[in-house]
């Protein structure tokens, strides 16, 4: 027998007996290089303006995209904004 298909969002209400998806923590690196990303820099330029070498800030986005499940960086924002990591609002 076939089960129907949830809508989108199922599984995300609180005390309704349906589990819902815990938010991953994110350390101040990994928010500020989000954000950055968010803000349309690349990943050179968030490496140059954050003191950092290229090689770290993409492990820190792959660590992101493993810990949000986004396979690409374009998933990996629309993923931090599903779960409230990010505001549709400019900063």
């Amino acid at each position: 027998m076939k089960t129907p298909a949830q809508p989108k969002g199922a599984g995300l209400a609180h005390g309704r007996g349906l589990v819902s998806r815990a938010v991953p923590r994110l350390d101040e690196r990994e928010r500020e290089i989000l954000h950055a990303l968010a803000a349309g820099m690349s990943q050179p330029e968030i490496a140059e303006n954050r003191h950092l070498g290229l090689r770290t800030v993409e492990g820190v986005l792959a660590d992101l995209r493993e810990k949000l499940q986004a396979p690409t960086l374009f998933a990996l924002g629309a993923r931090a904004m599903e779960l409230g990591l990010l505001s549709a609002e400019p900063r």
